[in-house]
């Protein structure tokens, strides 16, 4: 069995918490950027909630206004 040495409050809030502001709004790869600042020789788990936009403009209309046959 392993014993781990108790850390101070200030390196457990340091250590479960990654803010929007430190992996930043741009850039290429957001999530990969993500995974690498989560530690390398610890437990793991993250929630992550990534949002985007979609390249392709809406298209409007249904089936009443599709071409009759």
């Amino acid at each position: 069995m392993k014993v781990r040495k108790s850390w101070t409050p200030e390196e457990v809030k340091k250590r479960k918490e990654i803010l929007v502001g430190d992996v930043g709004q741009t850039g290429d790869d957001a999530s990969a950027t993500f995974v690498k600042m989560l530690p390398d020789k610890d437990c793991r788990c993250a929630l992550y909630d990534a949002t985007y936009e979609a390249m392709r403009p809406r298209r409007a209309g249904g089936p009443g206004s599709s071409p009759g046959p």
